[in-house]
C-alpha cells in the first residue's frame, strides 16, 4: 500500500478532514484516523530470513501452515483468477508439482480471490497442486504486491529466495542441497 499523491487541494482537505487517501493492488479507500487499522503494511523480505507464519483455509475448509511443510522445500505461490501470466503459469507449476518429491518439494498456491470465483476457476481448471485462499495478513507479510509473486522456502522455514521463473526452482534446490 502506499499513500496516493494528491494534489495541493487535496492535501489539505485531508489533513483538514484527518482523511488519508490509501491504494492497494485491488483498490482505494479513505481511511480517517479511527480506521487506521485497516491499513496494511508491506514487509520486504531477505534471503535467509524466516518466512513469515501463516494458517490458511483451501476450498473444503481444511487448515494449511506454513509449519505443515517443515522439512520440506515450499515454493508458494501468490496468484489470481483474473491475472493472465498467473494463469500462463499453470502448466509450468503443473509440470513441476510433477518431480517434486524426488526434490522434497511441496508447491502451495495461495490464491487472492473469492471462494466462489476460485471454485468456478477449478471446476474448470486443472490444478495439480494444493489451492488456499490468501489473506491480506498474509499478502502483506509476504510482500505481496502484484501477481504472479512466488517465494521458495528452505527445509527448515527461511526464505532461499524471490522466484521469477519457474524452471529456476529445481536448480537452486540444487545448489541449496551442497
Amino acid at each position: 500500500i502506499r499513500l496516493a499523491q494528491q494534489h495541493k487541494e487535496d492535501r489539505d482537505l485531508s489533513l483538514k478532514y484527518n482523511r488519508w487517501l490509501i491504494s492497494d493492488y485491488y483498490d482505494s479507500w479513505y481511511v480517517q484516523s479511527g480506521e487506521a487499522r485497516k491499513m496494511l503494511t508491506f514487509h520486504h523480505l531477505e534471503k535467509g530470513q524466516d518466512a513469515p507464519a501463516f494458517t490458511l483455509t483451501t476450498l473444503n475448509k481444511e487448515s494449511v501452515k506454513l509449519t505443515d511443510y517443515s522439512g520440506k522445500y515450499l515454493l508458494i505461490d501468490f496468484w489470481g483468477t483474473r491475472c493472465s501470466k498467473c494463469i500462463e503459469e499453470i502448466p509450468e507449476l503443473n509440470k513441476l508439482s510433477m518431480e517434486a518429491s524426488q526434490y522434497d518439494l511441496e508447491i502451495l498456491s495461495i490464491a487472492k480471490d473469492k471462494e466462489n470465483t476460485l471454485q468456478r476457476f477449478l471446476d474448470t481448471n486443472d490444478l495439480k497442486y494444493k489451492i488456499v485462499l490468501a489473506t491480506n495478513k498474509v499478502v502483506s507479510a509476504y510482500g505481496v504486491t502484484s501477481y504472479p509473486e512466488k517465494y521458495l522456502i528452505d527445509k527448515s522455514g527461511k526464505l532461499l529466495r524471490k522466484i521469477k521463473n519457474i524452471k529456476d526452482v529445481i536448480p537452486i534446490i540444487k545448489e541449496d542441497g551442497n
